[in-house]
């Protein structure tokens, strides 16, 4: 039965709970206070609490507890929680939750306990030897009466002998030149059928250091039974030299799915008692009066008195060589004689590339568990070297050098009920013991893939393809087993909240887009909360599939469910150079509704990437975005774990600079003193940038382009864009230089140009492109797009838009037109139409909005909806005309099986929605300047309401936004006002100077219709730090409490506590008056600041004394935009190279870049000495 005839008495229900806007979670899960919205500890299996300084950080809400099932129950019945119990009174005891993850699989090979199959005879799916004898007989040899021929357990092929009745007969065997590994244990698996009843018996020949043996196993079964054969051959220190299979019996045996591999394949080198031989270590060579290494009483002394690197220890290459594709893991308790540095690195064989470093700061006393790792994926041949690093003294006690196993990780058989069986009895004893535990977090729905993520894959995709298929794999086969799991862990934890990590499935063998889509939504459906590991800073682009991003934009407002991503590697080391700058990882996670970011413990602990967590912590899961940017060039950042600053490129939001080849690659440089990146004609003429497709796709309004450039010489640049709706190119505009040696800023107005109509696929990475048009290269420092996202306001259901109407459903076939009349007066920007499914095949259509103008049509959007699920709610923002009242909708092209509710009348149902207007709105300060009134929008608007007196009728207008350097804009909206209907709608604008032009108007007063937004900001989560040396507070009795106004900021009423200023100009900057500060005993700077802005960055000057504030001595620090709460930015500006000597005085460019209207509000600004992280 397809699993979706099971839930067809649920359809109903469903269907009225979405329609009516409750959403459509099968099973309520329990409220979740997201007010929790954090950072998780994301940490692997071995690491046990004790060594987790993370534990304290205020940053850090809770931890992941990945605990193996062959840990907990390595004896079938007997649970053995002692672990689990600690980790949650760890956590417990400092008020935080742990999240937990029973995992089957994960990179070893026993995750699953060996019991599972030896004894149940499960089948193991892994690397290893496989046959299912489609191919030929791979490495085995038919012998006696066995032949290949076409059979009935999997496939098209299987082994047969037939009887044998005069005693055992051998008709399988392991080719002659078949490879066992010397010293190793094998497990061995095959699925057999008799045709009556007989005896199969696996013989293995083996030799070990006490001769030669022979190892029997047999197995029996009922006729036409299809049974499983396992089989444990030989132990350690034994040798397999062949293996057969014999049949006696008196009908035909079938034997297929044959499985060798090892069992025994990962190695560990421990040495306890450290006086005794070191195995494939070496000590280092000690130097007289410079240091010294030897063995005395148990361990391992080191003694050091020079500067330096002095090696302890290192791998033996002769004896035990680390070889490129393999893993290896080494670990040492390390004590600190006297405080000392202690550094673990992997290096190349000949010396001449570090390729991993970590380092250790010990006081004296301290102990240290020393781990380090190497991946399987070195390129290289490679060693491990222990070292102190400058004086110090250290004893080591403990070595253990272990070998990954080669064979990767093990699945058990899921589609074997006797898994699911033994798996929910696991299920069933974890909750019965923890499921009202205070500190249980979120529970990880697992029993289902690789580090229980929906992936059947090990390392290499492919390898496991034709064990999985002969198993019984396909799509749908492996969406049930999900299915089943998610609704284990719902039944068994039905008040816990829970989640599952999508990922592809099997790679080479589904669709990867139907596979994130249909668990996603079957999670959802189920009130499962939603994960996604692998986020880097190439998040969308690191492949061509991009369906779990377009999952995070579909569900990140959907009530009840959070959003959580697991870092792809480590951000302090960059990995692969795929991470990203902090900022611009934390700004991917914001921008994709994340409320929850699982880290490792390596970045938590490393202040580069720990200094900037205070602006996600205060945003995760609530962030208003109204600006994209990307402020160019190459921002290194010290890592206090290596001598080498890791190499970042570009902070961005949104817009990410891309290299496109031959000539779209970005040069970094400083120029002035500012970062920047350049082109450099004739070899590359262009910088390319990437707007996010999903925010396209949701609806960009009013776009403002900025791009700040350095203007030297007289060459020419141009600025162009792709439209997404279209697929055009558009030059905005050519930009002639003057040589002026400044920084300037060109900007253009592009309303809707990002509109795009794709909801799956492979983004494209041309949105915008500087060109350069001479041969000298033109610098760029930093790009923006000012916008009003579509969805992320509140709107009001107007006109026909009764859910209870909505009964009935029609399949598409072909084109549905409905026309839609809304009175003229109204602020339409939504449709919503609600979409009827059945089954899990591909689906999908196209949605367009046209208005009708004069007897004409025009299109408005266009959206695509991809893999919708039954109920799903298509929305389409657009740009409704002014004094229109009549609009179509068309639905058309299908992709499979999809449809359309029905309204009471039978026509396509419509819910038709207009943005909220904010109420208690002030009058503008409006200005008459020439030919228009000019006025400063605070926040982004929709509309304004126009009071004036005219006996004559409509008044035309037309409005007009300044885009400084470049003045005014063309008319970004124009229609008619009267005295009765006085309000005037328009694309909504970003906060902003604009110009309304009314025709014969003298006196007009103006009063904004802004936009609210859907979801309240979060509340403040970052404490004021301890030992402020200075406050400056702001409040209206001290105005700005010794600081100045530069430029930029206009000094308005505000509370009695705190001040308030409005933006006049970009950059707007105070400087604080002549100070006397040491560098050394100042860590750190405190704004208190409530950022009415859009604005994300501020950025902080310092100078010493009889010198001027110069970009070299700057921090950019990122702020919460669109915000109504004050928030403590505290940033450790103490940790920056340029902050040194004596400082005399501060500037702080309170909102950077192009932002010239908003309202701040400034609380305290101060300086402190430490501030605990």
């Amino acid at each position: 039965m397809h699993f979706f005839s099971k839930l067809k008495p649920y359809i109903f229900v469903l269907l009225i709970l979405g329609l009516l806007g409750l959403g459509s979670l099968l099973v309520p899960s329990k409220v979740r206070h997201f007010s929790e919205r954090g950072f998780i500890n994301f940490r692997s299996p071995g690491k046990p609490y004790e060594n987790i300084a993370e534990i304290n950080n205020p940053n850090v809400i809770g931890s992941e507890m990945i605990i193996w099932w062959g840990d907990i129950e390595a004896e079938e019945g007997k649970y053995d929680w002692e672990r689990l119990d600690a980790e949650f009174a760890a956590w417990e005891a400092v008020g935080k939750t742990v999240d937990v993850r029973l995992s089957a699989v994960h990179n070893n090979f026993e995750n699953t306990p060996s019991w599972v199959f030896d004894k149940y005879n499960v089948r193991r799916i892994a690397r290893g030897t496989w046959s299912g004898f489609e191919n030929g007989m791979d490495d085995f040899q038919l012998s006696g009466n066995g032949i290949r021929t076409k059979g009935s357990i999997s496939g098209n092929w299987t082994v047969k002998a037939g009887a044998s009745t005069s005693g055992a007969t051998a008709f399988l065997a392991t080719d002659p030149s078949y490879f066992f590994d010397r010293e190793a244990q094998y497990t061995a698996q095959f699925d057999f059928r008799m045709s009556s009843p007989g005896i199969l018996t696996l013989r293995a020949k083996y030799s070990s250091g006490e001769g030669a043996h022979v190892f029997t196993q047999s197995f029996t079964g009922a006729a036409g039974e299809r049974k499983t054969g396992s089989a444990v051959v030989g132990f350690n220190g034994s040798s397999i030299e062949s293996m057969t299979w014999e049949w006696e019996g008196s009908g035909e045996v079938e034997l297929d799915n044959l499985f060798l591999c090892k069992v025994n394949a990962s190695a560990d080198f421990v040495v306890n008692e450290l006086d005794e031989d070191l195995g494939v270590w070496l000590l280092g060579e000690s130097q007289e009066d410079k240091y010294s290494i030897n063995w005395t009483s148990g361990s391992i002394r080191a003694d050091s008195k020079v500067e330096g690197r002095t090696v302890v220890l290192r791998n033996n290459v002769e004896l035990f060589p680390l070889q490129k594709g393999r893993g290896y893991a080494a670990h040492c308790l390390v004590r600190a004689v006297k405080d000392s540095r202690v550094v673990y690195r992997l290096v190349s064989e000949n010396g001449d590339r570090v390729l991993e470093e970590r380092s250790y700061d010990l006081k004296s006393g301290q102990e240290e568990l020393m781990r380090g790792y190497s991946p399987r994926t070195t390129a290289e041949d490679f060693r491990m070297e222990v070292s102190l690093e400058g004086v110090g003294e250290i004893e080591i006690d403990t070595l253990k050098h272990r070998v990954w196993s080669d064979q990767g990780p093990c699945f058990p058989n899921y589609f074997d009920p006797i898994f699911r069986e033994k798996w929910r009895a696991l299920v069933e004893a974890f909750a019965d013991r923890y499921e009202d535990h205070p500190s249980l977090g979120i529970v990880n729905v697992g029993g289902l893939g690789r580090w229980e993520e929906v992936m059947l894959d090990e390392d290499e995709p492919g390898v496991l393809d034709e064990q999985w298929m002969a198993y019984g794999f396909t799509r749908d086969n492996y969406l049930e087993h999900i299915i089943w799991a998610m609704d284990l862990y719902r039944e068994r934890l039905p008040d816990t909240p829970l989640r599952i990590c999508l990922a592809y499935g099997l790679k080479k063998q589904n669709d990867i887009g139907w596979m994130y889509r249909r668990v996603a939504q079957e999670a959802v459906r189920r009130g499962i909360d939603i994960k996604q590991n692998g986020l880097s800073e190439l998040y969308d682009t690191w492949d061509e599939h991009t369906d779990s991003s377009y999952v995070w934009f579909r569900y990140k407002h959907t009530p009840g469910i959070s959003l959580t991503h697991e870092t792809g590697g480590q951000i302090y080391r960059n990995t692969l150079n795929a991470m990203g700058h902090p900022v611009s990882l934390l700004n991917r996670t914001m921008l994709n509704g994340t409320d929850y970011v699982f880290l490792y413990d390596g970045d938590i602990r490393a202040q580069h990437v720990q200094k900037y967590f205070y602006f996600a912590m205060e945003q995760l899961g609530r962030p208003l975005i109204t600006k994209f940017y990307s402020r160019l060039g190459a921002y290194p950042l010290v890592n206090e774990h290596s001598n080498v600053p890791v190499p970042y490129r570009n902070m961005w939001l949104g817009l990410r600079q891309v290299d496109v080849q031959p000539d779209g690659k970005a040069k970094f440089t400083i120029v002035d003193g500012e970062r920047c990146a350049a082109t450099y004609p004739p070899h590359n003429d262009k910088i390319v940038f990437d707007v996010d497709d999903r925010q396209q796709y949701d609806g960009m309004f009013g776009v403002v382009v900025s791009v700040e450039y350095f203007d030297e010489g007289n060459g020419r640049f141009t600025t162009g864009v792709q439209n997404a709706f279209t697929g055009e190119w558009m030059d905005l505009g050519v930009t002639q230089k003057t040589d002026s040696k400044t920084w300037k800023t060109v900007s253009y107005y592009r309303p809707n140009w990002c509109d795009s109509p794709r909801n799956q696929g492979a983004d494209n990475v041309n949105d915008l492109v500087i060109r350069d048009l001479s041969n000298s290269s033109t610098y760029v420092r930093n790009v923006e797009l000012n916008f009003v996202p579509a969805r992320e306001w509140k709107t009001r259901e107007i006109g026909e838009s009764k859910a209870e109407k909505f009964e009935m459903y029609s399949v598409l076939n072909g084109k549905l037109s409905r026309r839609v009349s809304v009175a003229s007066n109204q602020p339409l920007n939504r449709f919503s139409i609600p979409l009827w499914t059945e089954g899990y095949d591909e689906n999908g259509l196209m949605c367009s909005v046209y208005a009708v103008v004069g007897g004409e049509r025009e299109l408005l959007t266009r959206k695509e909806y991809y893999m919708a699920a039954d109920a799903d709610w298509l929305d389409l923002y657009f740009v409704a005309p002014q004094e229109c009242s009549e609009y179509v909708i068309e639905v058309s092209d299908p992709l499979g099986k999809i449809g359309w509710y029905k309204d009471i009348q039978g026509e396509l149902a419509v819910r038709t929605g207009g943005y909220v207007e904010e109420v208690d709105t002030q009058l503008l300060d409006t200005r008459k300047e020439n030919d228009g009134f000019v006025f400063s929008a605070e926040k982004p608007f929709f509309g304004v309401q126009c009071l004036f007196d005219s006996s004559e009728g409509p008044v035309s207008w037309k409005l007009l936004r300044w885009l400084g350097e470049s003045g005014w804009s063309e008319p970004v909206a124009a229609g008619t006002i009267s005295t009765s209907q006085d309000k005037a709608y328009f694309e909504a604008q970003t906060a902003g100077k604009y110009k309304l032009v009314a025709d014969g108007i003298e006196q007009l007063d103006l009063k904004p219709l802004y936009l609210v937004r859907l979801e309240e900001a979060r509340l403040p989560v970052i404490p004021m730090p301890e030992n402020r040396i200075i406050d400056w507070t702001m409040d209206r009795a001290s105005n700005l409490s010794g600081w100045n106004v530069i430029r930029g900021l206009q000094v308005l009423e505000g509370s009695e506590a705190n001040l308030k200023v409005a933006v006049t100009e970009t950059n707007p900057v105070i400087e604080s008056s002549v100070i006397d500060l040491s560098s050394d005993a100042t860590q750190g700077i405190l704004l208190r600041i409530k950022n009415g802005t859009g604005a994300a960055m501020a950025r902080v000057y310092w100078r010493s004394k009889d010198e001027a504030f110069k970009s070299a001595k700057s921090i950019f620090v990122p702020l919460v935009s669109n915000d109504s709460e004050f928030r403590n930015v505290v940033f450790p500006i103490g940790k920056e190279d340029a902050w040194t000597g004596q400082l005399e005085q501060l500037r702080i460019e309170i909102v950077s870049g192009q932002t010239d209207s908003g309202i701040i509000e400034l609380d305290t600004i101060s300086v402190y000495t430490t501030v605990k992280l």
